[in-house]
């Protein structure tokens, strides 16, 4: 049974505009809602589409249902042809190649009648080349949930997994500058994903694309330029921005001057990315994401962090300096509840990271200006939405944690982040916020919400491949929220150490740990302490 017309022709206009990719796009008609006429709508609840992008996509269906038949041209609208990760040495050849020449002009087809017309548009859309698709033999995967319903679970593609780490092969030679011209082409993008692609095949935790500089990699937290590339000229750095966001974002960026968004490439997987302007011109930051939520295991973090996901009320605070893994062991937490609970998870981010399909919980993912206006904004919406589990991308104003500690008093699991060094500063930091008149309140509330406080940072491997991650973990008990009660913070430290059977650690004694097990060198465990002088 073939798909019906206003499905295909859906299709057709979003790759049409490059709103989505195919991989994308193939995603989304796996989902039950999507074949009857929701397509739209299901991109959209992914982060894929924008409002904006959705509106122009129904008017221009619906003109071209109604009105007679244009045939239109037919752009290269196809998903750029990236190299493999492992050949990407060869990239740049492929990006000296001329963008390819636009399409002929069809002459209008006059339809006489509305039954012709809806049959001469099936067959112009099913028989397009540039779709890329066979819609009819995209079907849903289905799964029951926990409540025996029939739910569709989308599997994601083997190229967007993660690309595991190899030893580092030469670099690529450097690849040719782009012609100077205001607008994207084709050619910027595959040039922005050969770089990107040199970034995950490294292993990278981050590419950064600065103007007048080379392009640069963050390998094991040391950031180095790559080796031949010459410096990228201002109008090129922002001709790969174009490439890089939709209409809806470019407008945004204009106004703004800066912009977080995600970022999904064909065979190299998501990207938190921010756009920003400086005084030499537009530069931009990618975060790469593996394709999967990594375990506690994998992380290496304690096993016993596991528990922390049986609360069912509370907060967990997940704390360190930027780039130390914070949302990435919220996710691994997050994981565990989806798989082993049945609740509703609700996750707001800026922007969405990790993708959490429903697995026995009911998953809904928001991200903040795409989705919602902001954190403090979507808190407020999420008390009337009936989440179980709430995480926020990052605690970062009074309204924010005000609203959390609200939530976490009123029956959720909330779980956020903040860039704290420690347990104890976590809690001066989260008192600290409110007015001094609210105080006594705050502390009261905060002491029987806070359920744990995990504080950790990534230091370097001894053999230089890769970083571990020394972890602080604070379990509130009874002795622990008197502390807070009392304003006596200061002794939390103590009780730390004297409940060491509970599951807490202070971040020097993982140090030493990492130390005596030959992973880091004193030095550096010297430089990531807050006490340097407890390592002699």
């Amino acid at each position: 049974m073939s798909a019906p017309v206003d499905l295909k022709l859906l299709c057709k206009l979003l790759l049409q505009h490059r709103f989505v990719s195919q991989e994308v796009l193939a995603q989304a008609l796996r989902a039950p809602i999507a074949s009857r006429g929701k397509l739209l709508e299901v991109l959209q609840q992914r982060g894929e589409l924008t409002v904006e992008q959705s509106e122009l996509i129904r008017r221009e269906a619906a003109a071209t249902t109604v009105a007679p038949m244009t045939a239109l041209p037919t752009p290269a609208v196809s998903v750029p042809n990236v190299p493999n990760v492992p050949n990407v040495p060869n990239a740049p050849n492929a990006l000296n190649a001329p963008p390819s020449v636009a399409a002929t002009e069809i002459p209008v087809v006059s339809i006489p009648n509305f039954a012709e017309r809806q049959r001469a548009a099936e067959l112009q859309v099913s028989d397009d080349p540039s779709i890329g698709l066979d819609l009819d033999t995209v079907t849903p995967e289905p799964r029951s949930d926990h409540a025996g319903r029939s739910s569709i679970v989308i599997s994601p593609p083997p190229e967007l997994e993660a690309v595991p780490a190899a030893s580092p092969p030469p670099i690529a030679p450097p690849l040719a500058a782009s012609p100077s011209f205001a607008a994207s082409s084709r050619s910027d993008l595959e040039r922005l994903h050969a770089l990107l692609a040199e970034g995950v095949r490294r292993g990278a935790s981050d590419v950064h694309l600065h103007a007048t500089m080379p392009p640069m990699l963050r390998l094991h937290g040391v950031l180095a330029p790559l080796d031949g590339q010459p410096p990228l000229p201002p109008a090129e750095t922002e001709r790969l921005a174009h490439a890089a966001l939709s209409d809806g974002q470019r407008a945004h960026f204009r106004d703004k001057n800066d912009l977080d968004f995600p970022y999904s490439a064909p065979a190299l997987g998501r990207f938190r990315a921010n756009a920003y302007r400086q005084q030499r011109g537009v530069d931009l930051v990618f975060r790469v994401i593996p394709g999967e939520v990594p375990s506690l295991k994998s992380l290496g973090l304690p096993e016993t962090l596991a528990k922390l996901t049986t609360h069912h009320q509370g907060l967990i605070l997940c704390t360190g300096p930027a780039g130390c893994g914070k949302s990435t062991t919220m996710a691994a937490l997050l994981d565990i509840i989806n798989r082993e609970r049945s609740d509703h998870i609700l996750t707001i981010e800026d922007p969405i990271e990790f993708i959490h399909p429903s697995r026995k919980c009911l998953v809904r993912q928001r991200q903040v200006v795409t989705h919602t206006g902001s954190f403090s904004r979507a808190l407020r919406a999420a008390l009337r939405e009936d989440p179980d589990v709430i995480a926020i991308g990052e605690m970062r104003d009074l309204e924010t944690i005000s609203l959390a500690l609200s939530a976490a008093e009123t029956g959720h699991l909330v779980l956020g982040t903040l860039h704290t060094n420690s347990a104890v500063r976590t809690i001066n930091r989260v008192l600290d916020v409110f007015p001094p008149d609210q105080q006594a309140q705050v502390r009261v509330m905060f002491a029987s919400s806070l359920r744990a406080v995990i504080s950790q940072k990534l230091v370097r491997r001894a053999d230089g491949f890769g970083r571990v991650a020394a972890v602080e973990v604070l379990t509130v008990i009874p002795a622990v929220g008197n502390l807070i009660r009392d304003q006596a913070q200061f002794q939390i430290k103590n009780v730390m150490q004297t409940n060491r059977a509970l599951g807490m650690r202070l971040l020097d004694d993982s140090l030493k740990e990492l130390v005596a097990s030959g992973m880091i060198t004193m030095q550096d465990a010297r430089a990531a302490s807050d006490t340097p002088g407890a390592f002699g």
